[in-house]
């Protein structure tokens, strides 16, 4: 039913009070726009284009949906079921095309016991990131739920990856709200390795919060094709509803690893610290080994001088010394 116009110059039909549909019966559901562009064989562009179900309009997009023509298959998904949940519901997704960069999935259900929910799930790439979101809200039930996946390439050798999912809930016996985060920094070289990541992880409700926050490094050091070292460091701070005081403790490991003609040298330090001063008793049974130092070196008579026990075998020998300590101490 609606008007075409071409314009030749620009490979261009222009379409006044178009609909779009993915439904043989043409009747069950449509996208209907009072402005629709379309350029052959590259893509179709609505502008704030409405839902229509049974030719009822339920919902008019804010914004301008676009479908690329360069895909094989490019519709409107509809599911229609029931379950003990949502009770009867119709569920509606369709693809959406911005530009070269940025695609995703528009989604509307309409469910019996939960009401209208919206959501999507949107794609960003170029050569440097990829960005993944994803929202869904159900206004009736207080229910919002996100996530978000970010990775970044600052040069061929250092990159970031950003995590991150939030949820609330208000429609069972308590509300709720919970947010979760992961930031990761990596370097690799040809000589080193080196990762810093920081997590966080909140939690809500009516009777209380939790609250959890860490952060991590490592660094992995190789001094040619015999040595290497490797550093690693965490530290975590968390304190739940039930706790007068938060826990806080970090740990502290390194290592030294040389492989010379004779033995391998193998050292190790580990310490356990108790960053909350004993405030909180519920880890005072932790069981912990400080290593402050250990030396261990191995070797075997083949490579001390290729001589064998009573003439027929050869023999692994190990030698150790360290300082340990045993938390507790009990």
């Amino acid at each position: 039913g609606g008007v075409a116009d071409y314009e030749p110059d620009k490979d261009t039909i222009l379409i006044r009070d178009g609909r779009l549909t993915s439904c043989d019966l043409w009747h069950h559901y449509e996208l209907r726009s009072s402005r629709i562009t379309l350029k052959p064989g590259d893509r179709v562009e609505m502008h704030n284009p409405s839902l229509y179900l049974w030719g009822h309009r339920v919902f008019k997009y804010p914004f301008d949906v676009s479908f690329s023509l360069r895909q094989e298959k490019q519709k409107i998904f509809p599911e229609i079921g029931e379950n003990d949940v949502e009770g009867r519901f119709l569920k509606l997704a369709t693809l959406y095309y911005l530009n070269t960069y940025n695609n995703g999935v528009a989604r509307l259900h309409i469910t019996e016991k939960r009401g209208v929910g919206l959501g999507f799930d949107h794609l960003m790439e170029d050569t440097r990131q990829t960005l993944d979101l994803s929202a869904f809200y159900e206004p009736s039930e207080g229910a919002l739920a996100a996530r978000t996946r970010h990775s970044y390439s600052f040069s061929r050798s250092l990159r970031s990856d950003l995590s991150t999912d939030y949820q609330t809930n208000s429609g069972y016996l308590y509300s709720s709200k919970t947010l979760n985060s992961d930031l990761t920094f990596r370097n690799v070289d040809p000589d080193s390795d080196t990762t810093l990541g920081f997590q966080q992880s909140t939690t809500s409700y009516s009777g209380g919060a939790s609250r959890r926050f860490g952060s991590s490094f490592y660094h992995n050091q190789r001094l040619g094709r015999r040595t290497q070292w490797s550093l690693r460091d965490t530290y975590v701070r968390s304190r739940y509803a039930s706790q007068d005081v938060p826990d806080e403790e970090m740990n502290t490991d390194f290592q030294l690893r040389h492989q010379a003609r004779a033995f391998d040298l193998d050292v190790q330090a580990s310490k356990r610290s108790d960053l909350d001063n004993s405030r909180y008793t519920g880890d005072d049974n932790y069981y912990a080994l400080d290593r402050l130092p250990a030396i261990l070196v191995n070797t075997d008579t083949r490579r001390l001088g290729d001589w064998r026990l009573l003439g027929r075998a050869y023999t692994r020998l190990q030698a150790e010394l360290g300082y340990f300590r045993q938390q507790p101490e009990n």
